[in-house]
């Protein structure tokens, strides 16, 4: 694979993944957006991507994309896993970063909601067990939605039922 092609097959998995976040994201008045350009200066140089903290409260869920790290995590897993299709790692590799990043701008927002509003009390005393199994082992919680997010199945996912519980709170203050 060229560079050119891995490039234009990165970007056809982001585009994709972007497509399947905003499709999750609209119930919640949210979207989701990739910065190419993100300065990864002061984050791990192999990270893939980042959640642009903060960016979830202006309703939009902002994911630095990191395409060199992308090429040396693909690079990696490609010699960890020769038997695998070069199209099936890229596409994995970049669209469970899209969507581990927007799970941790999804945990920022319920725990910004917990911390600094009344909207969700009642809620959360009811599912205290769940709110606190996401929100204390969050990196946990954020990559087993991304997963199940690229797998399309976010039936038993941890995220989805407290995004599901609180989407009506969410739908009275976001527009």
């Amino acid at each position: 694979m060229t560079d050119a092609q891995f490039k234009e097959m990165a970007k056809a998995s982001v585009v994709h993944a972007v497509k399947a976040c905003n499709d999750f994201l609209s119930p919640l008045g949210l979207t989701l957006s990739v910065n190419f350009e993100y300065d990864f200066q002061g984050f791990d140089p192999d990270a893939i991507g980042v959640y642009e903290d903060g960016s979830v409260f202006e309703g939009e869920i902002s994911v630095g994309y990191n395409a060199e790290a992308l090429l040396v995590a693909f690079k990696d897993e490609m010699e960890t896993y020769p038997w695998s299709s070069e199209d099936k790692i890229l596409d994995e590799l970049a669209s469970t970063t899209i969507y581990h990043e927007m799970g941790h701008g999804l945990c920022e927002l319920i725990s910004d909601y917990l911390e600094n509003s009344d909207d969700l009390d009642a809620v959360y005393d009811a599912n205290k067990e769940l709110f606190d199994r996401v929100l204390d082992n969050e990196e946990n919680a954020v990559e087993e939605f991304a997963w199940d997010m690229y797998d399309n199945d976010l039936r038993e996912n941890d995220i989805t039922k407290m995004v599901g519980l609180c989407l009506t709170a969410f739908s009275d203050v976001r527009p």
